[in-house]
């Protein structure tokens, strides 16, 4: 058994579990379908089997590794995308003249330090919303 190739595949089956642990299964934008989720979950399980092996040939754990690898591709490309139509952040600019805005400029805004660079800021709709009615950006 190649010491460096089970090495190898440890580390992508760890890889692995990290990124399923980060993955949220669902129909919103950035989710991901439960069968996609299946399929990479059965290629990690396959995966370990093939490491738990003892005397696994090279082959096995390099077939097992591009499986991962192979797996891993499918899922992040069945991911739901965000509609074209569908923006999530807006450009705001400072209140004040061209003159006031230019150059670097933080405010505190509750817990959130906005940076701006020559009087704008590009932020999340949602924190834009709260800046402009609060009266610091239009």
């Amino acid at each position: 058994m190649s010491t460096t190739k089970l090495k190898k595949l440890t580390m992508a089956i760890e890889s692995a579990r990290v990124f399923i642990s980060n993955v949220v299964i669902g129909d919103q934008p950035t989710n991901y379908p439960q069968e996609a989720v299946d399929i990479f979950l059965t290629a990690v399980e396959e995966a370990e089997k093939v490491a738990s092996i003892e005397g696994s040939e090279g082959q096995d754990l390099d077939a097992a590794i591009v499986l991962l690898q192979r797996a891993e591709e499918i899922l992040r490309a069945a991911e739901n995308p965000v509609p074209d139509d569908e923006v999530l952040t807006k450009v705001v600019q400072l209140i004040g003249t061209d003159s006031e805005r230019k150059g670097a400029h933080s405010i505190h805004f509750g817990k959130v330090i906005i940076n701006f660079k020559d009087g704008q800021a590009e932020l999340s709709k949602e924190l834009a919303d709260e800046l402009i009615d609060a009266g610091y950006a239009e």
